[in-house]
């Protein structure tokens, strides 16, 4: 087995995580607290289920805020943070939002990659579950699909495995490399 075609397939496989759906509402409050983006997702996450996952080439989470929301829905709340970043959110059923440019995308990282190591398309792999993860899933030779995926990335993979946490990602591999 090709060392290469392993460093992209680790590449692809460590970037899933979003999806839409409705989750239950959660409220927090701040009282006229001049704060960093940072310092307020920290504060979301330590009252409420939330984890924010982000990344700050993408936004500048060091941007200073003041808010002053009393018991307030999280979700308007991060609504109301990312005015004017060019960022938006997507929330999956395990309480995880992650924050992305919409104009970025995982494809661009993974031709980068796939140049640097030198490694034909048609020898790599994708695996996603969110609707951030199609251009990624049409860019590889072989896409694959997690079981729980946002169901538009569906029609973009030649293959489902099961949900990552029932560890999809390993059953795929292992059957596909047997």
């Amino acid at each position: 087995m090709n060392k290469k075609f392993i460093r992209v397939l680790g590449f692809g496989v460590g970037l899933f995580l979003a999806g839409s759906l409705s989750v239950n509402a959660q409220k927090v409050s701040f009282n006229g607290e001049r704060l960093s983006l940072k310092q307020a997702f920290e504060k979301i996450e330590s009252v409420s289920k939330y984890k924010i996952a982000y990344n700050t080439s993408q936004l500048d989470v060091n941007k200073q805020v003041v808010l002053n929301q009393k018991n307030q829905d999280v979700l308007q709340i991060l609504s109301d943070l990312l005015k004017g970043t060019n960022c938006v959110y997507q929330v999956n059923n395990n309480y995880i939002v992650e924050v992305y440019n919409p104009l970025v995308n995982k494809s661009v990282g993974f031709k980068y990659a796939c140049e640097y190591y030198n490694i034909p398309q048609e020898r790599t792999i994708a695996i996603g579950d969110g609707h951030n993860d199609i251009e990624l899933l049409k860019e590889a030779a072989i896409g694959v699909a997690m079981k729980n995926a946002n169901p538009e990335l569906l029609q973009y993979a030649k293959y489902v495995t099961d949900n990552y946490d029932k560890q999809g990602v390993l059953k795929f591999l292992k059957k596909f490399f047997h």
